[in-house]
């Protein structure tokens, strides 16, 4: 039988943005019990050993918004660890399943949607930065597999709009 973190990486939730401000601690209905929906306004993500937390920076400035920050999971010593293009995104930070690596999409994720984005890893410190998808396309939202050798993530282009999956043991 799969853990529960083994079965939660088949089931990628997205919800649509809405026009009410919600508070980021207000849940969200979920039909699977086990499953918590919060609303998080700028896609935090907890370290598995609870440690740390990675989170991209939402605000009116748009170079923060295309950057990743690192702190304690009580909110102190944060870093910010990757900064992108102005006006772009970096969005959707996700730990790896042992903590070393951490997955998160930079560039243009709204409209309009046919500009660029891309997958990207790098360590906690912000040092070994990769790009992983190297096609055209919008590609963004990783999740990591429970064994660190995949990331699927959110691909549209070219009228294709569907989920793919790196294999990292063809990445650097």
């Amino acid at each position: 039988m799969p853990t529960r973190h083994q079965r939660s990486w088949s089931r990628r939730l997205f919800h649509s943005a809405q026009s009410i401000r919600l508070l980021e601690t207000e849940s969200r209905f979920s039909v699977d019990p086990e499953l918590d929906l919060p609303y998080p306004d700028s896609f935090p993500a907890f370290s598995h050993d609870g440690k740390k937390l990675a989170l991209n920076d939402i605000g009116n400035d748009p170079v923060v918004m295309a950057s990743v920050s690192v702190m304690d999971a009580d909110g102190t010593n944060a870093q910010r660890i990757f900064r992108g293009e102005a006006s772009s995104f970096a969005l959707a930070p996700q730990w790896s399943p042992k903590d070393d690596w951490i997955a998160f999409g930079e560039g243009f994720y709204f409209l309009p949607r046919g500009r660029p984005a891309r997958v990207r890893k790098m360590r906690p410190d912000g040092s070994e930065l990769h790009e992983l998808t190297k096609t055209e396309g919008n590609n963004g939202f990783p999740s990591w597999s429970p064994d660190g050798k995949r990331i699927a993530f959110r691909f549209w282009g070219e009228g294709e709009y569907r989920l793919r999956i790196i294999n990292l043991d063809d990445d650097p």
